[in-house]
């Protein structure tokens, strides 16, 4: 993590909703929500979850990924950021996802059940 926070952006770090204390020491973080829980402000966590990002001056960016429109920003969000490799990490279909992005040139691979990834 320090060297997370040392260095951010060489990093997307993965966090849940429930690990947001995480984001603490960083300098303004960038969430973003890529569906998953809570979806919407019909969620009591919803709400929660802004109001602490706001107390950390996050910025919150909701970038919902289902359907096809989603695969286009999938793409374009893995183009952005400039990532060395995509591992999908909650598909329903892990094959696709990684077949969609090598299609466009990008670095992706399927995750391994226990696997122990180390990002240098």
């Amino acid at each position: 993590m320090p060297e997370i926070i040392a260095y951010p952006e060489d990093y997307v770090l993965q966090n849940s909703y429930d690990n947001l204390d995480n984001l603490k020491d960083f300098y303004k973080p960038i969430y973003l929500q890529i569906d998953g829980q809570p979806l919407d402000d019909h969620d009591s966590s919803y709400k929660i979850r802004r109001n602490k990002l706001n107390d950390l001056s996050a910025e919150f960016l909701d970038l919902g990924i289902f359907g096809q429109t989603g695969r286009t920003k999938l793409i374009k969000i893995v183009k952005q950021i400039n990532a060395k490799l995509t591992i999908p990490f909650d598909s329903p279909n892990f094959e696709d996802e990684v077949a969609l992005l090598k299609a466009e040139g990008l670095t992706a691979k399927l995750p391994e059940k226990n696997q122990d990834i180390e990002f240098q």
